[in-house]
């Protein structure tokens, strides 16, 4: 008997949050966001695909946001393994700017993320090492800049 109530109780649970999972998908499909890079070079357009992904349908009916964003990196150089190969500190800074159709800033900010590399000896391994520390940047600030869209649409949602 408590075997059944144990299972009736864990399967409630478990279709509660399901459901409000479902709740939070629903506020993003109310909004299209419209992405304005600066350039268009390969990491501003590797950060146009992954914020994207917010967008799941086409923009009918929908309030359009648009976001203006603006993504620079920059490497110092941190540590040394016994005074030989030093180690660098690579730091990726996007600005980012949400305007709404009334061109109203809903939000506007900087985020960055910092990746410690280095110890590659060869020219064309470090020129490697660079290109996928840029990468995984990119790949970070996209996630973070989504989960902050998340933020300021869900304060715009529980106003109104």
């Amino acid at each position: 008997m408590i075997r059944i109530i144990n299972l009736f109780i864990l399967f409630f649970l478990i279709s509660a949050c399901a459901s409000k999972f479902d709740q939070k998908q629903n506020l993003l499909n109310n909004y299209f966001i419209s992405i304005n890079l600066p350039n268009n070079n390969k990491y501003n357009a590797l950060l146009k695909y992954e914020l994207n992904k917010i967008n799941k349908d086409i923009q009918n009916n929908k309030k359009i946001i648009s976001l203006q964003t603006d993504l620079n990196f920059s490497t110092t150089s941190t540590l040394s393994l016994n005074g030989l190969k030093p180690l660098y500190e690579m730091k990726g800074l996007v600005s980012y700017k949400l305007v709404d159709e009334n061109n109203k800033v809903l939000d506007k900010g900087k985020l960055f993320s910092k990746i410690n590399y280095g110890s590659v000896s060869s020219l064309y391994g470090k020129e490697q090492n660079k290109k996928f520390v840029k990468e995984r940047i990119v790949k970070r600030l996209s996630l973070k800049l989504l989960n902050k869209i998340k933020l300021v649409l869900n304060k715009i949602e529980n106003k109104s």
